[in-house]
C-alpha cells in the first residue's frame, strides 16, 4: 500500500509452528523426566508495537511506551515502567453560617489537603517568591512531618467531644520525606515551620509515592501554590461565623479577633489564624501573639523580630513537638 509520502506500507504475517521434545539425562537432576511443549509464533510485519502485559512490580502501573523507527526498517520499542501519578493537594475550605467556602489563608500555616486513601505517599513543600530576607529559602525543599492533633481553645490538647473547639491537625515541615497511607484521612492538614512567614509569601505543596524516586522531580503530583497573608492579617468579619478569611489590611477587627481567640471564645477565628510567634510555633494563642498582630496594624515588619538564621532551613528547624 503506497503512502502519501512515496514510502510503502507492508502488512503481512506468517507462522511459525513448534514441537520441542526433551529427555532427562541419565544421572542428572532431570533424570527420568521428560515432556513435550508445541506451540505457533506469530511474525509480522506492519503493526506498531505494544506493551506486553503489565510492569513487573505492580506498584509501577503506568507503562510508557517508547517506539523508534530505524533506518533499515526495524523497530525499537521500550516500556518504561513509570511510577504512577499522585492527586495534587487541594486548598482547605470551611463553610460559613451561610454555607458558604471560606479560604483558609493564614500568617503562618499552610493549610490544605492531600493525599491518595490507601497509597504509601509524602508531602513536599517548596518555598517560592520569598520575599527578602528569606528569599535565601527560596527553592528549598522541606517534607510535612508527624501530625497530631492540637485544640483550638488555650491548652495544646482537651477533650472536645461536642466539637466546641474545633480540633484540627497540625504538622512540623522536616528535612526527609515521611511516608503514610493515611494523609487523606487527616482532613486539613495546618502545616508550620520557621519558614513559613507572615507576607504574601508562596509555597508549592506535591505529593509523591513513596515507591518511587522521591529525588525524581517529573514522580511528584502538579503542585499546589498556596500563599500567607501579610503580618496581623487573620480576618475578614467577626461577624460572620467562622470568621472570613484575610481582606489584606491588617486592622481593629484583626485585633479584636485574636483577643477573643486568646479568650477561647467558641466563636474565635482558629488559632492556625491567629497563632503568630515565636518563630518555632508554640501552638498557643497568647499577649506575643497580640502584639504581633498589633505590630503588622501599624506597618511592621514581622522579619525584624524574627530574621532567618542560616541559609539552610534544615539546619535551624522547629524543635516544637506536636501532641
Amino acid at each position: 500500500r503506497r503512502l502519501p509520502d512515496g514510502t510503502f506500507s507492508v502488512d503481512s504475517f506468517f507462522d511459525v509452528a513448534f514441537d520441542i521434545e526433551y529427555v532427562g539425562a541419565p544421572g542428572s537432576v532431570l533424570e527420568g523426566a521428560s515432556g513435550t511443549t508445541t506451540g505457533t509464533i506469530r511474525m509480522k510485519t506492519g503493526s506498531v508495537p505494544q506493551c506486553d502485559g503489565k510492569c513487573p512490580d505492580s506498584t509501577f502501573d503506568q507503562c510508557l511506551e517508547t517506539v523508534t523507527v530505524n533506518a533499515d526498517g526495524t523497530i525499537d520499542k521500550c516500556c518504561d515502567c513509570r511510577c504512577p501519578p499522585s492527586s495534587a493537594p487541594t486548598p482547605a475550605q470551611i463553610l460559613n453560617a451561610n454555607g458558604v467556602n471560606r479560604d483558609l489563608t493564614a500568617n503562618r500555616f499552610l493549610i490544605f489537603r492531600a493525599g491518595d486513601l490507601g497509597r504509601n505517599q509524602a508531602i513536599r513543600v517548596t518555598f517560592k517568591d520569598l520575599a527578602r530576607p528569606y528569599d535565601i529559602w527560596n527553592g528549598r525543599q522541606l517534607f510535612v512531618g508527624r501530625p497530631g492533633l492540637v485544640s483550638n481553645a488555650g491548652a495544646l490538647i482537651v477533650p472536645d467531644p461536642d466539637g466546641r473547639f474545633r480540633n484540627f491537625t497540625a504538622a512540623q515541615l522536616q528535612c526527609e520525606p515521611l511516608c503514610r497511607d493515611d494523609w487523606s484521612t487527616l482532613g486539613e492538614l495546618h502545616v508550620f515551620h520557621e519558614g513559613i512567614v507572615p507576607g504574601s509569601a508562596a509555597y508549592n505543596i506535591d505529593v509523591v509515592d513513596c515507591a518511587c524516586d522521591t529525588a525524581d522531580k517529573t514522580n511528584y503530583s502538579p503542585a499546589l501554590s498556596l500563599p500567607t497573608s501579610v503580618l496581623g492579617d487573620t480576618l475578614e468579619d467577626l461577624s460572620i461565623a467562622p470568621p472570613g478569611p484575610p481582606d489584606g489590611l491588617p486592622n481593629v477587627v484583626d485585633i479584636l479577633g485574636v483577643v477573643s481567640s486568646f479568650s477561647s471564645v467558641a466563636t474565635a477565628p482558629r488559632k492556625a489564624r491567629s497563632d503568630i510567634e515565636p518563630n518555632c510555633l508554640d501552638l498557643l494563642i497568647n499577649v506575643p501573639d497580640i502584639l504581633q498582630t498589633v505590630l503588622g496594624f501599624g506597618g511592621g515588619s514581622y522579619s525584624d523580630r524574627f530574621p532567618p538564621k542560616t541559609d539552610d532551613p534544615c539546619l535551624s528547624p522547629c524543635s516544637n513537638p506536636v501532641p
